[in-house]
């Protein structure tokens, strides 16, 4: 049986686990991993509550806010 460490440091599990975040129906965070906060340069505790707007660029934020409502 392989060691279970070393496949979750392969290149193929790095790619297969992403960013996970939850947002909450006024889109606020409620939930961030460790990948996301580390994507979005904060803490896991600084992201939550805040607006995932805060976070969006200035182009896709209309899509965001329809996708919000």
């Amino acid at each position: 049986m392989p060691d279970r460490s070393a496949a979750d440091t392969s290149p193929a599990a790095a790619v297969r686990r992403c960013a996970v975040c939850k947002v909450d129906l006024k889109g606020r965070f409620v939930y961030v991993d460790d990948r996301a906060a580390a994507l979005l340069g904060c803490s896991e505790e600084e992201l939550f509550g805040r607006p995932v707007l805060d976070f969006i660029d200035e182009r896709d934020r209309e899509l965001i806010e329809r996708l919000i409502r």
